[in-house]
Parts: C-alpha cells; sequence; structure tokens
C-alpha cells in the first residue's frame, strides 16, 4: 500500500500517527507527502520511523517566480482538471482571494502558480503512485491543485470531516464535505426501508438528547477562545515574538501566504485591529425583542471554506442578507447573529455591520445569544451551508439552505437555487412546510452507520497545539479512527 499525506500544521503529526499505524498493518507500505509549512519539517525528517518521500511546498511553489507563462497550458489544465473554471482553486485561498487577502499577486502570478503546482504534483505522483491522498481539508490553491491531479488520476482522496451529529466523524473523497458513503447508505434504506439495530438505536438516541438538551458537539465545545488574551497588551507581545519567530526562524518569509507580512506589520495590524474593534462592536449589537416575529440568519465565519469552497457565490454574506430582507413578509425581521468565534479575528469591518444595520427590517443580535433558543423562536431559519440549517431540522423548524451541505440530499429540504424566486420559497416555507421525521431519521441511521464517534478536535491538534505524533497513536479515539478507515477505507481500496 502507498500513502501520500497532505502535511498541514499540526496535522502533520496526526499523518505521521497514521503512518506508524498503516506500517504495522502492512509493513511493505511505502510513504510521501507535501509538506505545507517548513517548521514541520526537521521533526518529520528526524523521526526515525518512517520514511518518507517528500516534497516542501514553499520551495515548489517560489518557482512561480521564475516562470514563463504559457498560455496554452493553463487552457489545457483548465480541460483537463476544472471544474470548470480554475478560478475555483484561487477563490478557495484565503491567502490569495478578495476580499480576504491583502497579498497582491498579480493575474499572471496566480496563472503562474497554477502552472508550477499543477506540473510539479503531476510529477510527483507519478513518481510516488500513491494508492491514497490523505488531507485535513481542501481549502488552498495547492490543496485543490493536488486534490484534482490525483483524482485524474485516480488516486483516491480521503479527509476526516466532522458530521455535525454529536462527535461522530465519517471519510469524505471530495472538498465540499458530501459524504458519498453515508449518503449512498441513506439512499439504501430509503429503497429497502431496513435500518441496522445499533445504528437506529444511536441515531434515535440522539435525536431525543439533541431536542431535549441541545447537545453540541465536543469541536465546538472546546472553540472558546479567550478575549482577555486576544485584546491583552500582554497577548500582544506575546504575539509579537510568535510572528518574529516564524518569520526569521521557522522560514515563513519565503511562504506565499506571507508576502509583506513581516512580524512588525503583523503585530500593528492586528493590535489595532483588535484594538478598533474592542472599543466599537459592542455598539452593533442588540437584544432579540421578545414575541417579535422573526426569520433567522447566523453569518458563518469569514473567511472560512463553508462559504468560500463549498458556496462561493455567496462569499459575500451582506448582499445575501439584503436579498432575503427584502424577499420576507414585510411584518417579519430578520434577526442576523455574527458567528461568536469571529471576535478572536477581531470582528468584522465596522461598514460590513454597518450597512446590515441600515437595512430597516434587519436586527443584528447580539452574538452571545444562544443559537438554540433564536432557532426554536423564529419562524424560519436561512443558512449558506451551516450547522444552524442542519439544527433547525432536528427542531423540525422551516429552513432554507442556499449552498450544498452534507444534510441537504433529504428530500423535504428547501433548497434556494435561484434567488429571484426567493420571495416565492419564502412564503412557500412559511406557509405549506412539511418536515418529514421518517426521512430525517433514515438519514441520521445512515449516518451512524456510516461514522466512528471521537474527538477529532484533538488529534488534529486544534485542543492541545503542541501534542505530538506519539501522543496521538496512543490515544484511544486515534486507535478507534485508525481502526475505522482501515477497515471501511484501506483495505476496501487494496481489494
Amino acid at each position: 500500500m502507498k500513502v501520500c499525506f497532505f502535511f498541514n500544521w499540526e496535522f502533520s503529526r496526526m499523518c505521521h500517527a497514521l503512518a506508524k499505524y498503516i506500517k504495522e498493518k502492512d509493513p511493505d507500505s511505502s510513504f510521501s507527502g507535501v509538506m505545507v509549512q517548513r517548521k514541520e519539517l526537521n521533526w518529520v525528517k528526524s523521526q526515525g520511523e518512517i520514511n518518507y518521500d517528500l516534497i516542501v511546498l514553499e520551495e515548489l511553489f517560489n518557482k512561480y517566480k521564475s516562470e514563463q507563462l504559457d498560455e496554452k497550458l493553463i487552457e489545457q489544465y483548465e480541460k483537463k482538471y476544472a471544474n470548470p473554471s480554475l478560478w475555483e482553486w484561487v477563490y478557495a485561498d484565503r491567502d490569495l482571494s478578495v476580499p480576504f487577502s491583502s497579498n497582491a499577486y498579480s493575474h499572471d502570478d496566480l496563472r503562474k502558480m497554477v502552472q508550477v503546482l499543477v506540473r510539479e504534483f503531476e510529477g510527483f505522483l507519478k513518481k510516488n503512485k500513491p494508492d491514497f491522498l490523505v488531507f485535513d481539508c481542501i481549502a488552498s490553491l495547492p490543496a485543490f491543485a493536488l486534490y484534482n491531479v490525483a483524482k485524474k488520476m485516480d488516486i483516491q482522496t480521503v479527509t476526516f470531516t466532522y458530521s455535525r451529529a454529536e462527535d461522530r466523524v465519517y471519510f469524505v473523497s471530495n472538498p465540499y464535505d458530501k459524504p458519498d458513503e453515508v449518503l449512498s447508505f441513506f439512499k439504501e434504506i430509503r429503497k429497502n426501508g431496513k435500518r441496522p439495530k445499533k445504528a437506529e438505536e444511536e441515531a434515535l438516541a440522539f435525536l431525543e438528547r439533541f431536542r431535549s438538551q441541545g447537545v453540541k458537539p465536543k469541536y465546538i465545545q472546546n472553540m472558546a477562545v479567550s478575549e482577555k488574551n486576544i485584546f491583552s497588551l500582554k497577548g500582544h507581545v506575546a504575539r509579537f515574538f510568535e510572528y518574529w519567530k516564524e518569520y526569521y526562524l521557522d522560514g515563513y518569509s519565503n511562504d506565499y501566504t506571507f508576502k509583506g507580512k513581516n512580524p512588525f506589520k503583523r503585530t500593528y495590524e492586528k493590535a489595532a485591529f483588535f484594538t478598533r474593534k474592542k472599543m466599537k462592536y459592542k455598539s452593533y449589537f442588540e437584544p432579540a425583542v421578545e414575541g417579535e416575529s422573526f426569520a433567522f440568519f447566523p453569518l458563518h465565519l469569514d473567511p472560512e471554506l463553508a462559504t468560500m469552497v463549498q458556496a462561493p457565490p455567496y462569499v459575500d454574506q451582506a448582499a445575501l442578507i439584503r436579498t432575503i430582507a427584502r424577499a420576507l413578509p414585510m411584518n417579519m425581521k430578520l434577526y442576523v447573529k455574527e458567528h461568536p468565534l469571529m471576535f478572536s479575528r477581531g470582528w468584522r469591518a465596522p461598514k460590513f455591520y454597518e450597512a446590515i444595520k441600515k437595512i430597516p427590517n434587519v436586527r443584528l443580535v447580539d452574538p452571545n445569544l444562544s443559537a438554540r433558543e433564536m432557532i426554536q423562536k423564529s419562524k424560519l431559519v436561512l443558512t449558506i451551508t451551516g450547522t444552524a440549517g442542519f439544527e433547525a431540522l432536528l427542531y423540525q423548524k422551516p429552513m432554507i439552505c442556499f449552498g450544498e451541505a452534507m444534510y441537504t440530499d433529504m428530500e423535504f429540504v428547501v433548497k434556494a437555487k435561484n434567488l429571484l424566486d426567493l420571495p416565492k420559497i419564502i412564503a412557500s416555507a412559511l406557509s405549506s412546510y412539511r418536515h418529514d421525521e421518517k426521512e430525517l431519521t433514515d438519514f441520521l441511521v445512515a449516518l451512524y452507520h456510516k461514522s466512528v464517534p471521537i474527538n477529532l478536535a484533538l488529534l488534529m491538534g486544534y485542543v492541545y497545539p503542541n501534542i505530538t505524533a506519539k501522543e496521538i497513536f496512543e490515544n484511544p479515539d486515534f486507535k478507534l479512527l485508525a481502526d475505522y478507515m482501515h477497515e471501511n477505507v484501506l483495505s476496501k481500496r487494496k481489494a
């Protein structure tokens, strides 16, 4: 068995733990990898347990600077790999795409980057011929280029994804959070009516717990960030020394994501950014009004793959809010709730909130309000691809989804495919929405049958950023995930 890893930040340690596990199961296995951050390179090279054939993304990526642009080659790549435009790869990358990036890359620069990445990844994958390519997520230009080249070569891609149902994790083979195994099994259940008993018991128990207690997955509970640390002088000083180490000692100065971002500039921008927002942001938000009739739209984090990759037409959330507001019945408010973790990013620009608050039937509510209560009290929930849409279905609330999410294959889910029809879609959802409990339960049964209960945030390093590959390897949740992966993904391909 041959496996290639996308060694990305803390996920690099989980990659190594997986390689050790696979090597124990199949001693003849071989491994390769794309090293995204140079800071992870030294320990991977010196670990002495697994021999990897590695390429360093920074080294191959920077070849674009001396690259000669070949427009015919770009056309060939677009026909061979795109779906249908290569711009999807660029606009998935928060360090390259407007409006999130401050890096000034030209049109020619971006085309040269694509040209270099495709050529280098083609050569690397042809040399190593992996059976599997393992990602943490596919949400950047390099990741999209690697994914699409691998897909064309019939290399199976594997990504771990939160299921949004407690701490269930499933595998996907695409960038769009569409769980192929879950959806395939869901269709089987809908066709033959047969539910695995254990999965049915687990799904029904979850549904009861959710409706009575509003349970949240651990990965959401673990995402809390201290506002004191973010805005404090001590936090800014610590941040400067972290940036200084990254830039001058870890070699980040050559990374395409850090163009023009020396530690002095980054620290100043962060300090000014957070201080400005700290002083003003609370004035933008207001409480909910008891008894008021409202539709509920929770904002997504920005930048984030939930919009940039899974629903790119709706990256401009302010524009979508204006469209929704004018499509509502005149006696109904639109409650817009900021994502509670946006404060860790310094909130959004003041002009974003000011534009929202100018819309007469929109109320920008306190981000600390309970999303669960907002969903339960609302007449209608609208979301792009968010978890709030899934939770609305669990609460039997009318819900409209603008993008494609893991739950949108259920037939009773209302999808807004054409914004010109949105007033009619909303009117219909409010007057004649029909919840299908049986279909929802069938979907949850499929989800529980084709997933594994683990705390993925811990294994990925989100909870403990300094967790080692050895600690991951010895964690019971990792053993559960690796066993499931071997049985349901690796072994099937090998057979």
